[in-house]
């Protein structure tokens, strides 16, 4: 569509195919069925969408909490993908309607109430999110069906200053590929 028109706008074409090569990429990756860990599978995800945002010029600081081996741990390879898709919708949300320069993502491991493991994800933007409104259990429906596939939940926090910051929860023993012993 974009090229069919009069004048196509070159950034918005280029913007276009590099979003359709990470999605071949992410095609490609998901053909193959994931065999690492939840820290490979983190350093996989933290490694395409850095890429994917300093194309953008948006920096992206990364914090990886999780220090007591759970992270170890064999991922489930529908999960691993389920994972990278909701990371990138996010990473594309912020892109498309962000106008945000830096995103800040904290993964971290730990304990819920009922004494389980649970992977939390922090993801957020400095950006302004124009004319999108937000209330607590809204998301597009890919996000919201990503983390219902991985078992989880999430909260959607809207700062006055238009910036967004997902907090994701996931049972890890939705994301492990066999139960811990």
């Amino acid at each position: 569509g974009l090229v069919e028109r009069d004048r196509p706008d070159p950034a918005e074409l280029q913007m276009e195919v590099r979003h359709s090569i990470e999605q071949l990429r992410t095609l490609v990756d998901g053909s193959q069925a994931f065999d690492g860990t939840l820290a490979e599978l983190l350093g996989h995800i933290r490694h395409r969408i850095d890429t994917r945002l300093r194309r953008q010029r948006i920096h992206m600081n990364w914090q990886n909490l999780a220090d007591d081996g759970s992270t170890d741990l064999p991922v489930d390879a529908v999960a691993a993908l389920n994972l990278q898709h909701l990371m990138f919708e996010l990473c594309t949300n912020v892109i498309k309607h962000a106008g945000a320069v830096e995103v800040d993502v904290a993964c971290d491991v730990s304990a819920t109430a009922e004494g389980l493991q649970e992977l939390v994800i922090e993801f957020s933007d400095n950006g302004q999110h124009h004319g999108i409104t937000a209330k607590p259990g809204d998301g597009s429906r890919s996000i919201d069906r990503r983390v219902t596939a991985l078992g989880g939940d999430y909260s959607l926090y809207f700062s006055a200053d238009g910036s967004w910051r997902y907090r994701l929860r996931f049972p890890l023993q939705h994301l492990l590929a066999t139960a811990p012993a």
